[in-house]
């Protein structure tokens, strides 16, 4: 079963839908401080990373299982994409992550 790691406080409801499908670990107040990612990255499969959250070449080396990053966001700027295509990491994201108007 694929191991992932959420850097964020995921929706309880959400969570649920991952239950026996893979193992996760996520936060249980705001989200992952770096060092600690830095500490467990190298057990996981996937890393799900929010905006807010900078995936660089550190946490992608230590993490020597990541075959995906999927980003919980729009864009790609908190990752750095070059190095995940050089390591072979996949990279996505959520491009319709925000959908209601925020002005």
């Amino acid at each position: 079963m694929k191991k992932v790691l959420i850097t964020y406080n995921l929706n309880p409801e959400i969570a649920k839908e991952l239950d026996g499908k893979v193992k996760y670990v996520l936060p249980e107040k705001s989200g992952f401080r770096r060092k600690e990612v830095l500490e467990m990255i190298e057990d996981f499969d996937v890393l799900i990373p929010n905006f807010s959250f900078y995936t660089d070449k550190e946490i992608m080396d230590r993490g020597t299982k990541l075959k995906l990053i999927a980003n919980y966001g729009v864009g790609y700027n908190n990752i750095d994409v070059d190095y995940a295509k050089q390591k072979g990491i996949a990279v996505t994201n959520i491009p319709h992550s925000v959908t209601e108007p925020t002005a």
